[in-house]
């Protein structure tokens, strides 16, 4: 008897020890296939940086040299952030979106926080009230059932929300990568996905279960009250329009979605979800699919809806029956400029525009690019007239000395004075619509005797230019720019155009090292040495960057390649290479 006591207790020990053996080796594996899955998901995003290279590494560059490389005036990180107090856009839609209301009024009175400047649209944050609602109704779900895949995204979807009114950026300005965006409203963006997972999800489980009265009753007062912020919106742009006439915003082809409209699809709407309690009260599952495809279907056109109409008043965006790109064969501009011998670059009241007449433009407009286009130096100096009075100190010499050729006037100007000749003026089809500039002409004048965008120098001082000595530009690409030069002595060949890494001279098909030491000024333009006689200099970009960027998104390409080819060619030796791993 004590024998089989010794026994059943040696039996017993046997199966707790085997018991701890099973749990830890299971404890043990799963904490291997979590590790394997964290050093596998690091893996592909190393791998997808990689793969971006080709434009990341080009991008950082320009980044070191632009005027995002620090905060500054000109970049200012809070710029379109989500005033707090606006997020109430979210659920009043009728209120913030409607074209009666002063948007840029209430922003300039009530700003973001660090009283950073905004926009309507860098301020905007809508999903729609129906996916709003869902979300709610998953918040409450998610947290009873302790789902993990919604808290997940419910997590995600509030930190970049919270992201969106830049109070964190006293904490992320400081991370890399954050120094880089303004406008932290557009990281919106990513709230916006989590509140479509979110509400896909949410809409998923309420079909799947049962449907009760309260929840058929809460849809509905959700689907009315989207139809109703269409309604109100379209009102108020009803009664713009007819104050004031114009287009209607509201065009679909022909047909005006004017208030009467969206009241009619109202009453529709609601006849059409007690048809759909009525199918949902049925006892045949055929029945209750119905219901729930109706349901489903009111709610893609009801936030469709919300979509169509909200977008066309929160824009920047004018739609025009035929806007002034199409006319750009006919731009008589263009035609003087195309007739050239030389680049051509031109100084143009509206900044930007003037680049799709194939030339030149200053001043530029960017919010991102190399930091010397916001010097002083880039720009004209200032006068209080504009350009109707006579040139003010230093404008006719910063003309020529930043390789302008050509001026474009909203007035006429002194030709004498300002050292020009009119080549000619009237309506231009391209500009005159852009600038609002109906009845008034506009002037374009070629400057006498412009150095254009080559011209040699003294190589011990860039201001002195030399005379009777000729470089003419004879081939201008993207990438490679050649010049002929003829000098009788030293001198130094300046190009205005932007020195920027990656652009190397070649002198008679000799590349040039060049040395800072080696420019007599403090200059934007590329510039190189040359001894007299005759010379065919050739810039060529050829940037590091880029072609280190080229080489590791290749090589991220053959890896990312090769796994897939495995994955889904050869399973089988897949399998194998995880066993050697275990083992």
């Amino acid at each position: 008897q004590k024998n089989k006591q010794k026994n059943k207790q040696k039996n017993k020990q046997k199966k707790t020890k085997a018991n701890v053996e099973s749990l830890d080796f299971i404890s043990a594996s799963t904490n291997k296939i979590k590790l394997k899955l964290i050093g596998i998901t690091f893996l592909f995003i190393f791998l997808g940086g990689m793969l971006a290279s080709v434009q990341l590494l080009p991008t950082y560059e320009l980044k070191k040299r632009s005027q995002r490389d620090s905060i500054n005036k000109n970049h200012e990180l809070e710029f379109g952030s989500i005033p707090i107090w606006y997020l109430e856009q979210i659920v009043r839609p009728a209120k913030w979106y409607s074209l009666l209301v002063n948007r840029n009024k209430e922003f300039q009175e009530h700003p973001p926080v660090n009283q950073a400047r905004t926009n309507e649209v860098e301020a905007h944050l809508y999903f729609g009230l129906i996916p709003i609602g869902l979300v709610f109704w998953s918040i409450w779900y998610s947290f009873k059932t302790k789902d993990s895949r919604s808290i997940i995204w419910i997590m995600i979807g509030l930190l970049f929300g919270l992201y969106t009114t830049g109070i964190l950026l006293m904490v992320t300005k400081y991370l890399p990568g954050f120094q880089y965006f303004q406008g932290p409203g557009r990281y919106g963006i990513v709230t916006t996905l989590a509140v479509a997972m979110i509400a896909g999800l949410a809409l998923d489980r309420f079909l799947a279960r049962k449907f009760t009265k309260p929840k058929s009753i809460m849809l509905l007062i959700i689907l009315l009250y989207s139809l109703y912020s269409c309604w109100s919106l379209s009102s108020d742009t009803d009664f713009l329009h007819s104050e004031f006439g114009g287009t209607h915003k509201y065009l679909l082809g022909s047909m005006t979605l004017n208030s009467s409209f969206w009241l009619f699809i109202s009453f529709l709407s609601f006849l059409g979800m007690l048809a759909v309690l009525f199918f949902l009260s049925s006892q045949t599952d055929q029945s209750k699919q119905k219901g729930k495809m109706l349901i489903s279907a009111a709610i893609i056109l009801a936030t469709f809806s919300e979509f169509w109409i909200i977008s066309r008043n929160i824009t920047f965006v004018t739609m025009v029956q035929d806007p002034p790109i199409t006319h750009l064969s006919e731009s008589p501009v263009k035609k003087f400029l195309a007739e050239s011998d030389q680049p051509v670059r031109m100084w143009s009241p509206g900044a930007n525009l003037t680049n799709v007449l194939g030339c030149s433009s200053i001043p530029v407009y960017l919010t991102f690019g190399p930091s010397v286009y916001f010097d002083e130096k880039w720009n004209m100096p200032h006068s209080e007239n504009g350009l109707k009075d006579n040139p003010a100190q230093g404008q006719i010499h910063w003309l020529k000395n930043n390789g302008i050729t050509h001026l474009l006037s909203y007035e006429p100007l002194n030709e004498k004075n300002w050292q020009m000749k009119l080549l000619w003026k009237g309506f231009d089809p391209v500009l005159n619509p852009a600038w609002a500039r109906f009845r008034e002409p506009i002037y374009l004048y070629r400057i006498e005797n412009a150095l254009g965008r080559a011209w040699l120098v003294d190589p011990t001082d860039s201001n002195r230019v030399l005379k009777n000595r000729t470089s003419k530009i004879s081939k201008y690409h993207a990438n490679e720019v050649q010049i002929e030069v003829e000098a009788s002595k030293s001198s130094r060949l300046i190009l205005a155009d932007l020195k920027f890494p990656g652009w190397n001279v070649f002198v008679d098909g000799k590349q040039i090292t060049q040395n800072s030491e080696d420019s007599a000024t403090d200059t934007i333009f590329r510039e190189v040495n040359l001894t007299p006689g005759k010379h065919q200099v050739v810039w060529k970009y050829q940037s590091e960057s880029i072609y280190w960027g080229t080489i590791l998104s290749l090589i991220a390409l053959f890896i990312l390649a090769s796994i897939a080819h495995v994955a889904f060619w050869h399973p089988a030796r897949l399998e194998k290479m995880v066993r050697l791993t275990d083992s």
